[in-house]
């Protein structure tokens, strides 16, 4: 029994600590645009670099096939490909967040750290970006992608939030140390499981 309580009262502190990194928002970004050019060369995000991702979630062209004089199984192909499509746009953002925390786990042993602060919030961000886009999925998955628009935008801007701040910890490398930190990032991420050794 007491476990059966410990269990609940710890269930509770994580989800008011995820609704607190959901209410309070995306981490702030403390860096200039000349690290993001730098750190998309150096890491690769598929979801985040996908060219406009709202299209997937628009039912414009759903509803102008619905409304034409074809079969409505045309139209169920093209709302069984969106829903696809999105379902596989946001696999691609949920391991682009799995990927920005690898690559801040590798700047850490690098030695570039923002700080216990900021490195828990930035990590409450993430949690509650995979939850979120978790969460997407299931609802693309039961309603289709055309119900859940609005929010599919809030999943990416998390992101990209970590993104900009994953690009501010990469600006602070030092020049002397970028080629060689570029060097075994390269080689961490072609090996799996992730090790970063210094």
């Amino acid at each position: 029994m007491n476990s059966l309580v410990l269990m609940l009262v710890l269930g509770g502190v994580l989800l008011a600590l995820l609704l607190l990194a959901l209410l309070r928002g995306v981490p702030r970004a403390d860096t200039a645009p000349a690290s993001y050019g730098r750190l998309a060369q150096v890491v690769a995000l598929p979801g985040l670099s996908f060219a406009s991702p709202e299209r997937l979630f628009d039912p414009a062209d759903y509803h102008s096939v619905r409304n034409a004089s074809l079969p409505a199984e045309v139209a169920r192909l093209v709302a069984d490909e969106r829903r696809r499509l999105a379902l596989l746009w946001l696999r691609l953002l949920r391991e682009d967040v799995r990927t920005l925390w690898r690559f801040r786990r590798a700047l850490a042993v690098h030695g570039v750290s923002a700080g216990p602060a900021d490195e828990l919030r930035v990590a409450l961000s993430g949690l509650a970006a995979v939850t979120l886009i978790n969460s997407l999925r299931v609802a693309v998955a039961v309603a289709g992608p055309f119900a859940v628009a609005l929010f599919c935008q809030s999943g990416r801007l998390r992101v990209e939030a970590i993104w900009r701040t994953s690009a501010g910890l990469f600006g602070r490398v030092p020049a002397g140390q970028l080629a060689e930190f570029e060097r075994r990032w390269a080689a961490a991420t072609t090996t799996t499981p992730f090790v970063f050794v210094r």
